[in-house]
């Protein structure tokens, strides 16, 4: 399901032309943000005043209204709206050579400093009884480094076959071989294999000229599936033990994931917690990816338990902001990313290790 006809779906019918206008800015990125035209976009006012629309609206509500059930569903969807847009900015910017000579503007700021948000964001959510907790799998169960650097490094050198050099690559995909690290908004520990290979074949088209069937072609005949094994799929802590400890409670398990459903069931039986585990939502079985609050509503819903009664656990931004959109009871960051105490300050917790978990 396209994200226009999920957002059709799921607002508020008589409310509608206070919602942002998402298909219309998605057209507008589309047709003007990319070559010469990008010096003169607009981007950037068109959607500020899409969110002084929202919360001029939001004001009303909660002045005359504030214990409105649909207040809170609002928020969250034109919150997931705007992020979308700025993706879809971002990535459309950055296939423009003149988008180099721009300062680049962090839009997502935008939204946390608008009112409606705030509000949100800083509102209480109560956790009446843990019965589920939700894991993020990537940087929160397992410590992924050495599973991206093994795939970068063989992409790379199959690619380069084709004539495409593989620093030019290596700098797509945001990666530091001298290093081996990973920049911590680089799409490959973040994405699904699509948004890989979206991103390279966009890339490489823009930047180099190819036709994009044979562009498609290569990055094909060049993919490799990321090899997971016992030695290279590293838990952060014992997870069979904490798993255990987790049921004996009575708490129900979940992962919740941004990752691919072959490779995180992979993950899953390398580390032998397969047994442990009720629910598993991947990138791939979802219309919006974290930071919206669809993977957390649909394991909630088909576990039948009141989303307050969960807790969400991750190790970034995106696993913090799903867990607040989606009114998880609790919401628990960890330091096992990379991800600093600062950047996860929203999170009601910060713990140095998911085996902490059990201390609250």
């Amino acid at each position: 399901m396209k994200f226009s006809k999920y957002i059709i779906e799921h607002r508020r019918e008589d409310w509608k032309y206070f919602y942002i206008d998402y298909k219309r800015l998605k057209k507008y990125i589309k047709n003007f943000c990319i070559g010469p035209n990008i010096l003169n976009d607009n981007f950037h006012d068109l959607i500020n005043y899409e969110l002084e629309k929202v919360n001029s609206f939001y004001k009303i509500i909660k002045e005359y209204d504030n214990d409105n059930e649909y207040l809170s569903d609002f928020i969250v969807l034109n919150y997931m709206s705007c992020f979308k847009l700025i993706k879809k900015y971002d990535k459309q910017c950055s296939l423009s050579n003149e988008y180099i000579k721009l300062e680049k503007k962090k839009f997502f700021s935008y939204i946390s400093e608008i009112e409606f948000y705030k509000d949100f964001i800083n509102s209480e959510r109560e956790c009446e009884e843990t019965k589920l907790i939700i894991f993020d799998k990537d940087g929160t169960l397992i410590d992924h480094d050495s599973i991206f650097i093994e795939w970068i490094e063989k992409f790379g050198k199959n690619i380069s076959k084709y004539g495409i050099d593989i620093n030019y690559v290596y700098s797509i995909l945001k990666y530091n071989s001298d290093e081996r690290l990973y920049d911590f908004s680089s799409i490959v520990p973040r994405g699904t294999n699509d948004d890989i290979r979206n991103i390279l074949q966009n890339h490489i088209t823009s930047d180099l000229g190819y036709d994009a069937d044979e562009c498609k072609r290569i990055i094909k005949e060049s993919w490799c599936e990321m090899e997971l094994s016992e030695e290279n799929t590293k838990p952060v802590c014992n997870l069979v033990e904490l798993m255990c400890k987790i049921k004996e409670r009575g708490i129900k398990i979940a992962i919740n994931t941004s990752d691919d459903r072959k490779a995180t069931e992979e993950c899953i039986k390398i580390l032998g917690i397969n047994d442990y585990i009720d629910m598993i939502v991947c990138g791939d079985d979802i219309v919006s990816n974290k930071p919206s609050p669809e993977s957390i509503w649909c394991i909630c819903e088909r576990l039948k338990i009141n989303v307050k009664n969960s807790i969400m656990v991750g190790d970034t931004i995106s696993d913090i902001h799903a867990g607040i959109n989606a009114r998880c009871g609790k919401v628990y960051g960890v330091l096992t990313g990379g991800y600093k105490n600062t950047e996860l300050g929203d999170a009601d917790k910060i713990l140095k290790n998911v085996k902490d978990i059990l201390d609250f």
